[in-house]
């Protein structure tokens, strides 16, 4: 018998949600994502727990299931290569990892 195929991958990162910039950046990754929750409620989760535990850097470590896209353009003046679709919020704390925070802080560097 066949194993059902799993349609969601799993993905950990940090995810900051502002004003015209929704984003989740993988750890270990090297861009952001455009992120977009799948339905109202995961939106509204999203933003519940990004204000709840956001930090003095403005990010939430998160673990998730979602859909990655293809290359393309997405988000707000179509700023990101690809968009994640969340489509379950798994884990979701303050303490963001620094393997997660790299893009941001070679930014802060530049």
């Amino acid at each position: 018998m066949n194993e059902p195929v799993e349609k969601y991958k799993e993905y950990s990162g940090a995810y900051s949600h502002r004003f015209e910039s929704l984003h989740f950046t993988p750890c270990n990754g090297n861009e952001s994502y455009w992120a977009e929750g799948f339905d109202e409620l995961i939106r509204y989760d999203l933003r519940f727990k990004y204000t709840q535990l956001k930090n003095e850097q403005n990010y939430i470590f998160m673990r998730i299931k979602g859909e990655l896209s293809e290359e393309g353009k997405y988000g707000h003046l179509d700023m990101y290569n690809r968009e994640i679709v969340i489509h379950e919020i798994l884990e979701a704390k303050t303490e963001v990892p620094d393997t997660c925070l790299k893009p941001y802080k070679e930014d802060a560097v530049n």
